[in-house]
């Protein structure tokens, strides 16, 4: 490009290359503001078609509002060529990021793939499925944020002439097999593409290769790939679940949507906080234990030179009685103290502060000289043993049973495998019921509406409908998919037959709800955790959960209210901090 200046633009350097413009770094000649500049050249401006997909680009990012998609400043053409100005991100692709670290931490990638649930949340709601989702789409700011670009190839709804039929647009190594097969794309090939990008960050290669493109489009089509923990053995298993489900052949086994995708991350992220947290919580306990037993022994070892200690063994003699072998406390450790008085068998005991040794009959004996042969020893050892079970009592003979006490361990592991399991259960049950549910919906409705009309048999208008409010629903629009279906059930309210466009679409509405409440109950226990830390001062906590519900629903309207709410929460405790923090003259008193 020999311009120096395109439009109100002075052209910088050139950032890269892709198959609709090139892009370069412009500065606007009245304000200075840095932009990226996306060019189509005059060369592909003449050839049919690519001047049409180059605008509905430029629609498609004037519809979008995301704060993990790039924003759209302005377009314009000078003869020929035609351009668009877009935010400019100072930093790296996924691609670079992954060609210098070749894989990346589980736990940063589900940092990652949070940030693009919301922007892919974003694009299907306003109705434009991206279609080319790939690590070089995804640019990554120096503070960690992500931004979703280049919609040149999405597919926009409204713009049915554009779609290319029988056509394979996209990019191979992260293509879905509808796709592939040339089929057109909807948002959960959006969300298969999110699972391969998920794979090579986890893996650090894509799900499939090949020698050709034509090779790797057969593989999505047909082979297995690899499950993701068989590379990264790290991984947890929920994660490796979560991928696996994302890659799945058939559409209408992967998850509906971003959002409930989002839901089964943040669950990942929670396991893994609550086992840190106990992991931490027992490394404490270990910590302390180990402290209070070096106290212990430091404080026994305080004797004088004249207090020395010879080791001392205590050993059943001929009477069945606990004698040390050896020699014991030397006799200027001996002082006349109450403990001698202590019964048969006593034991020495230890506080904080000070050690104090409990002389049994046993010790006094072999400190007057009493001796044992090693014959004596080891038949002492053994009656002693016999005894102590005897004397245990019923109970105890019982409790000492091998059987039983293997068969009270093998009843411990079953218990607390049921009660692991049983927790498990109750937090993804409802994730998994809610997913289910619309699913199974989806897939009824969708044959429903297909099923050619008999005249007089059946509700064409009816279905017609329908098969509009299922359409919003896989583009995003879940409110305005609830309208329809809200109107459409009082239109045929006389049609209650199971297979009736009126049952199907209440089972849709409830289904549409019931995910719904997941989300408010979400956000119902983000307040009350984030109002516990508030409680507890821990701002930093309480102020990291207000700002997640801003995150993920602040483009969902009906969650409008819980954005304001915490919007408003989060400017509260950011202004109490500001009034707390100390002037310049009472952190430094001597200026």
């Amino acid at each position: 490009m020999d311009q120096k200046q395109i439009g109100p633009w002075v052209i910088e350097r050139k950032l890269g290359a892709g198959g609709m413009g090139t892009v370069y770094l412009g500065k606007h000649v009245e304000t200075s503001q840095m932009a990226a500049i996306k060019v189509l050249p005059a060369s592909l401006a003449r050839e049919e078609g690519f001047i049409e997909r180059f605008k509905r680009e430029i629609d498609s990012m004037e519809k979008l509002k995301s704060p993990h998609i790039v924003e759209f400043y302005e377009s314009g053409n000078e003869g020929d060529t035609y351009y668009y100005a877009m935010e400019f991100v100072d930093g790296e692709t996924l691609t670079s990021r992954l060609k210098r670290d070749k894989r990346l931490p589980w736990s940063e990638v589900i940092d990652i793939c949070l940030q693009l649930c919301r922007a892919l949340k974003a694009a299907h709601n306003a109705g434009i499925i991206h279609r080319d989702l790939k690590p070089s789409n995804l640019m990554m700011s120096p503070d960690g944020t992500l931004k979703l670009t280049d919609f040149g190839v999405a597919q926009v709804f409204a713009s049915q002439k554009l779609t290319i039929t029988g056509g394979i647009v996209g990019t191979v190594e992260y293509m879905s097999p509808e796709q592939a097969k040339g089929q057109r794309a909807t948002k959960k090939s959006d969300l298969y593409s999110f699972g391969a990008v998920m794979y090579v960050m986890l893996t650090g290669r894509p799900p499939f290769s090949g020698k050709t493109s034509l090779d790797v489009i057969h593989k999505h089509q047909f082979a297995q790939f690899d499950r993701p923990a068989l590379i990264a053995t790290d991984i947890p298993k929920q994660l490796d679940e979560i991928v696996c489900k994302l890659l799945e052949k058939d559409p209408d086994k992967r998850f509906p949507d971003s959002y409930v995708l989002s839901l089964r991350l943040i669950e990942v992220q929670k396991r893994f906080a609550w086992q840190s947290a106990e992991n931490a919580n027992a490394a404490a306990e270990a910590a302390a234990l180990s402290a209070a037993e070096h106290t212990i022994a430091g404080e026994q070892a305080r004797l004088t030179d004249d207090d020395a200690v010879a080791p001392t063994v205590l050993i059943p003699d001929a009477l069945g009685h606990v004698v040390p072998s050896g020699p014991t406390i030397s006799a200027a450790a001996r002082q006349p103290s109450s403990l001698d008085e202590l019964p048969l068998g006593a034991t020495r005991t230890f506080t904080s502060s000070h050690a104090v040794e409990r002389k049994s009959d046993e010790t006094r004996a072999v400190e007057r000289g009493y001796s044992q042969g090693p014959g004596t020893i080891m038949r002492n050892l053994m009656r002693k043993v016999i005894e102590e079970q005897k004397d245990g009592g019923p109970v105890g003979q019982v409790l000492n049973n091998t059987w039983l006490q293997v068969s009270m361990l093998l009843l411990f592991l079953v218990g607390g495998y049921w009660i692991f399991h049983s927790d498990k259960t109750a937090v993804d049950q409802p994730l998994d019921d809610m997913a289910t549910e619309l699913e199974k919906i989806e897939t009824e409705v969708s044959k429903f509406v297909k099923v050619k009309d008999k005249e007089g048999k059946s509700d064409p208008e009816g279905k017609r409908q329908l098969r509009q409010a299922l359409m919003m629903y896989q583009l995003g629009e879940i409110t305005r998919a609830e309208k329809k279906l809200e109107a459409l059930i009082v239109m045929t309210k006389e049609q209650k037959s199971p297979k009736s466009v009126h049952t199907l679409a209440e089972r849709f509405r409830d289904a549409l709800v019931s995910d719904r409440k997941v989300a408010f109950g979400a956000i119902t226990d983000a307040f009350a955790r984030a109002n516990q830390f508030a409680e507890t001062r821990q701002t930093a906590e309480a102020e990291q959960l207000w700002q997640a519900v801003i995150d993920l629903y602040s483009d969902d309207p009906k969650m409008a209210g819980d954005v304001q709410n915490a919007r408003k929460k989060l400017a509260t405790s950011r202004e109490a901090a500001q009034e707390k923090e100390p002037s310049t003259n009472e952190r430094h008193p001597d200026k």
